[in-house]
């Protein structure tokens, strides 16, 4: 008995729900009442150039929105959407100031069948500061790896500065504007474009300022790389009674180009060096004599000597030799009482 009860009693529950459902078209679809509702609605700023041309900013990068009490009909109010809307706010039609401004927002586009109760009462509040600017350093930075084998060298950019704009505040904290660029894979020189973006000296992003111009044209030279010895040229002696080692530091340097002309390269020559200038266990630097179309890789173009002198005696005779680490095995003598 006690089942059958609560079998009634869901079956009683059940007509309800439905008959509230039934009720609820016939209201909805047939009495339509007039109702209202709130809907938020983004506002599109017209002539913000205006700001400056009277050396105004705006503070952050706000995106400008208003609620609108809408009323219609039950069916047409819930229909609508915000995109059914546009909204404007003209800042050239207002005399703007330092601070906070009350600008009025016009409604532009709104459905027929929908009013809109508090069209008379819509605004947006926008802040603004002086505007600044000045000129920063340009860096692009480059990621990622070429083929293997290759070598990519920094980029050549077709400009040293760009100019950030902005309130006072953050264009003050910006110290560089730069961009990124991955050369994954690459195998030949890459002429592209990039996009940037302002940093202060921690690398974080300072969004609030506009760079101009917002691109930098960038040449990445890429070519062939493979490492080779230093061959230190010799002239002259010390005029001393020793054996005399030259060494250089690195030994071996990397090189980069067309593969045409870096296969035929087996060793790269320094500028002679003259042993009569140099005095004993002496260390000095030398330049490297690059060939047309070859470049270094990693080093400036200069390599140091390390000189050394060791005497060594003989029956009675006192030998001297010179011998260069690279390459190995050469020996230089020098002059004997």
């Amino acid at each position: 008995m006690e089942g059958k009860n609560k079998e009634g009693q869901i079956l009683i529950k059940i007509c309800c729900v439905i008959f509230a459902f039934i009720l609820w078209l016939y209201i909805f679809n047939v009495e339509n009442p007039m109702t209202e509702r709130k809907i938020v609605v983004p506002v599109t700023i017209v002539n913000e150039d205006v700001l400056a041309q009277s050396k105004l900013t705006q503070v952050g990068n706000d995106q400008f929105s208003v609620s609108l009490i809408i009323r219609g009909n039950a069916s047409d109010v819930y229909s609508v959407k915000s995109s059914d809307f546009k909204l404007n706010s003209d800042f050239s039609s207002y005399v703007m100031k330092k601070g906070e401004n009350n600008i009025p927002v016009i409604v532009k586009k709104s459905p027929d069948n929908i009013s809109i109760v508090n069209i008379e009462n819509l605004w947006i509040k926008v802040q603004l500061d002086e505007l600044k600017k000045k000129s920063v350093p340009v860096r692009v930075t480059l990621t990622g790896k070429p083929k293997e084998g290759y070598y990519a060298f920094n980029p050549v950019l077709n400009m040293e500065k760009a100019e950030v704009s902005g309130a006072q505040e953050p264009v003050s904290t910006v110290k560089y504007v730069v961009a990124t660029y991955n050369v994954k894979d690459a195998q030949k020189d890459i002429n592209t474009s990039v996009t940037l973006q302002a940093e202060d000296g921690s690398g974080n992003v300072i969004k609030e300022v506009s760079v101009n111009p917002s691109v930098v044209k960038i040449t990445v030279p890429v070519g062939k790389m493979k490492t080779v010895p230093v061959n230190v040229k010799i002239q002259g002696n010390t005029g001393a009674s020793a054996y005399i080692s030259v060494t250089a530091l690195p030994e071996k340097v990397g090189i980069s180009g067309d593969e045409s002309i870096i296969k035929n390269i087996n060793e790269i020559d320094t500028e002679p060096v003259d042993l009569s200038k140099i005095g004993d266990s002496d260390s000095s630097q030398v330049k490297l004599v690059v060939p047309q179309g070859v470049k270094l890789v990693n080093n400036s173009g200069i390599v140091q000597l390390r000189v050394n002198s060791n005497e060594a005696r003989s029956e009675g005779v006192q030998l001297a030799s010179a011998f260069l680490l690279l390459p190995q095995g050469v020996l230089l003598p020098a002059q004997t009482p």
